[in-house]
């Protein structure tokens, strides 16, 4: 199995606490001419830039960490999903 952290949908707000709507799930990133120097949060399971690619992991403990890290100094909500083989 493969692993990846995604933050699940989410409704956004303006400054006047108006909905703008549903966000949508957002996945962890690195751009390829960078890569694994920067984590990036974008939308999945199509990214802003189309050379972003997915931090992808084969254990789960690695997948939990980066989310873990991700949490801590974000103050986001992601968590460890399975990809089909």
């Amino acid at each position: 199995m493969k692993y990846i952290c995604v933050a699940p949908d989410k409704e956004r707000f303006n400054i006047y606490g108006e909905s703008l709507g549903m966000e949508g799930e957002r996945a962890l990133y690195f751009d390829k001419k960078l890569h694994r120097q920067r984590v990036y949060r974008s939308s999945y399971p199509i990214p802003h830039k189309n050379t972003f690619r997915l931090f992808i992991y084969k254990k789960k403990e690695t997948a939990q960490q980066l989310c873990d890290d991700i949490n801590k100094s974000c103050v986001d909500d992601f968590v460890v999903k399975e990809l089909g083989e």
